[in-house]
């Protein structure tokens, strides 16, 4: 019996979680973080679209290149001084002032959108990474309290075989036992493979480097504390995801001005050059012989209206359109806010009452019942059965722990700033 003892006292060891002890995968966590903010190929695309904004900003704001036309005729035309070979042309068009004060507001405010665009992809990234780091590591831990239940398993089935041949035993109780390990088994394959796919996201966003040897392989609680948190102090107006919708707003409201603009008269300055052929008998003139000069301009109004006014009131619909996408995504935002945090609540609430009252209980249990089965007072089913029992809570432990800390990290990419 003492041997069994020492058995049963290993089943109780080995389900202890082993996921309670904080690691140091904090070092881990916030390099593959700093790799994602520097090699995601999603942000950088994004970066250089800010870029790209920018750099046509700076090219907003002037007068269009001048133009230069050269026109030569094969027949020369025959004019008051004389056959003109050719002329050259040198015109500048000179937009409105306004006209080109509205081009530059809108290629201003489109940086402000592109900026805000980073930003909350940035918040995005970050909560995609954390959760399935979170999930790695809870699917890492269940691997391991699998594999610690084959090793009993495997250990109490050499004193079932003792007990057996002592006819105190019988064969349906090894038969149990490979059963349940080769249903633990198949379940480590499975979870094997989600941790493969996770891997394989990860490397996807951090723009095809491997992070595999970064990952943390186990749990710091820490990482689902929150503490000192009101959901109603909230400034919304400072969040990403609201500073963008307000760019787009104010990108919409630049659009309308520019598209007014395009009503506006357009004044052209020119001057031209003749190359005249010496005159002919029948054409003398005073000016006979001589290259002439000619200064010009014009002014262009646009006749018809329609076209412009489709035009604008299509700016006008986009800027209502996003004023409404704006408040809607306010309220939507304070909704998710309030409904993590409760969420969180109560998922820390199902934490603590799993590791102080459940798990705490399921091992006071299995301790009885491996004291009954050591006396033969108890069948071989019901330490089985407690057994399970705890690695189940072991793994509902952890499963609400990890919930509890992406919840967490959702609540940080809803406030846009670490908790």
């Amino acid at each position: 019996m003492s041997y069994l003892n020492k058995v049963i006292s290993l089943v109780i060891f080995l389900s202890t979680p082993s996921f309670l002890m904080a690691s140091s995968g904090n070092k881990g966590l916030t390099k593959i973080l700093e790799l994602v903010e520097a090699q995601s190929n999603a942000l950088q695309s994004a970066k250089q679209s800010h870029n790209a904004s920018k750099q046509a900003y700076d090219s907003t704001g002037y007068y269009p290149d001048p133009m230069v036309k050269f026109n030569y005729f094969v027949s020369p035309i025959e004019t008051r001084n004389g056959p003109q070979r050719s002329n050259l042309m040198v015109s500048q068009v000179i937009p409105w002032p306004s006209s080109l004060q509205a081009d530059e507001d809108v290629a201003a405010k489109m940086i402000i959108v592109k900026a805000e665009q980073v930003e909350v992809l940035r918040l995005e990234l970050i909560f995609n990474v954390k959760s399935m780091i979170y999930k790695y590591i809870e699917i890492n831990e269940k691997i391991e309290t699998k594999k610690k239940m084959i090793i009993t398993l495997n250990n109490l089935s050499q004193v079932v075989l003792g007990r057996l041949k002592l006819g105190s035993a019988n064969q349906a109780e090894l038969s149990r036992i490979s059963i349940e390990v080769a249903k633990l088994t198949q379940a480590i394959k499975k979870l094997e493979t989600r941790k493969v796919s996770i891997q394989g996201k990860l490397k996807s966003l951090t723009g095809g480097a491997s992070v595999d040897h970064l990952l943390p392989t186990s749990f710091d609680p820490a990482w689902g504390k929150l503490s000192g948190f009101n959901p109603s102090g909230i400034n919304l107006k400072e969040h990403p995801y609201i500073k963008l919708f307000s760019a787009k707003v104010g990108a919409s409201g630049a659009e309308i001005e520019r598209k007014k603009s395009r009503r506006l008269p357009k004044i052209q300055a020119s001057a031209s050059w003749f190359q005249i052929d010496e005159p002919n008998s029948e054409m003398m003139g005073l000016d006979a012989g001589k290259d002439a000069w000619a200064l010009g301009a014009s002014i262009s109004v646009p006749i018809w209206s329609s076209k412009y006014d489709s035009s604008e009131y299509s700016a006008v619909s986009k800027q209502k359109a996003a004023q409404l996408d704006l408040k809607q995504k306010e309220l939507d935002l304070q909704y998710e806010i309030d409904n993590s945090y409760e969420e969180y609540l109560s998922t820390s609430e199902i934490s603590g009452i799993f590791a102080n009252d459940i798990l705490p209980q399921a091992n006071q249990a299995l301790k009885a019942d491996r004291e009954s089965y050591s006396q033969g007072a108890a069948p071989f089913e019901r330490i089985i059965t407690s057994y399970i029992r705890v690695i189940k809570f072991e793994d509902q432990l952890i499963e609400n722990q990890v919930k509890q800390a992406v919840l967490k990290a959702s609540l940080e990419r809803l406030v846009g700033r670490n908790l």
